[in-house]
């Protein structure tokens, strides 16, 4: 069975957490290389890794909204 139903299905697929390999088989794709091609970056892989970056960071006190302002405060303390 091969599954064409949206634009782009393995995005879909892959965003719903199917693993690569499952994906790659339910889409046709005999090879990573054609996986890859199709399997384009979207909105939720974004929001993804930016949830985790978020996440990474508040398990070690940064916060990202003041993140910038924080490093340039602390290379303007270390020019004086």
């Amino acid at each position: 069975m091969i599954v064409r139903a949206a634009a782009h299905p393995g995005v879909v697929i892959t965003c719903a957490g199917v693993p690569d390999r499952i994906a790659m088989s339910i889409m046709g794709h005999k090879t990573r290389s054609i996986y890859d091609r199709y399997n384009i970056v979207n909105e939720c892989d974004i929001a993804q890794a930016l949830m985790q970056a978020a996440q990474y960071h508040a398990r070690r006190g940064y916060n990202l909204a003041t993140l910038g302002e924080d490093r340039a405060r602390q290379e303007t303390e270390e020019e004086q």
